[in-house]
């Protein structure tokens, strides 16, 4: 049979002030950004399953109104030192999932709400041994949280056991303009995931229900160069 999934309306805004405050403390120059940043999403969806493969109109089976609201803040201070810089920074995550299905109950609908918070850090440095040459590493807490669909049943409006994916994310490479117009870079990198989102069922095929899937390593060697020839000539 053929469906026809649809948005009825779909509504995105943000906004992500910044500030910026130089310093000097016992003779290290440094830089402190601050920030916040507000999202929201709303999202009314309805599918229809037709008889025939090209149906573009059929059944109704599902009729959502799906929302997310996100507050987040951060600060990260650059401490200065000649060619090298280090920079240290922090940021917190909060989310509110709510999931309303207008079809269940008769039409009377059943909605289901819930919430995580989290909090990131992070460090990165770049040194600069020659004009040329720039070596960088870092390491960062990685976050990923589930879709509003993912963590709110949809028949009940509770809230499924299903955490977010977090990670500790490493990289070091180094960075050599050849000359002008030319540049090559190698970095090596290393994420390791704590409780990665993965589908429960082997096949992993449609109507699958996620769960975390525990600890995954991922890392990798990554190459890349660049000639412009504006530059050249």
């Amino acid at each position: 049979c053929g469906n026809e999934g649809r948005l009825r309306t779909y509504g995105v805004w943000g906004v992500e002030p910044r500030l910026r405050a130089t310093s000097r403390i016992a003779g290290v120059e440094g830089e402190t950004d601050f920030g916040v940043r507000l999202h929201a999403e709303r999202q009314d969806r309805e599918q229809r399953n037709g008889d025939l493969p090209r149906s573009r109109d059929g059944v109704l089976v599902e009729q959502n109104v799906r929302e997310a609201d996100a507050a987040s803040a951060f600060v990260q201070h650059r401490f200065l030192l000649g060619r090298l810089t280090l920079t240290p920074g922090l940021r917190v995550e909060g989310i509110r999932y709510r999931r309303t299905n207008q079809l269940a109950n008769g039409g009377a609908g059943v909605s289901g709400e819930t919430r995580m918070t989290q909090w990131i850090p992070g460090v990165g440095m770049t040194a600069a041994p020659t004009p040329a040459i720039t070596v960088f590493a870092g390491i960062h807490r990685g976050f990923s949280p589930p879709r509003t669909e993912d963590v709110i049943n949809n028949s009940t409006g509770g809230v499924v056991d299903l955490a977010p994916e977090l990670s500790w994310d490493s990289e070091i490479g180094i960075r050599w303009m050849a000359r002008a117009g030319g540049a090559i870079e190698a970095t090596w990198f290393l994420m390791d995931y704590e409780n990665q989102i993965v589908p429960a069922s082997l096949a992993g095929g449609a109507g699958a229900t996620l769960t975390n899937g525990g600890q995954t390593r991922h890392q990798g060697l990554e190459i890349s160069g660049r000639v412009d020839s504006a530059a050249i000539a």
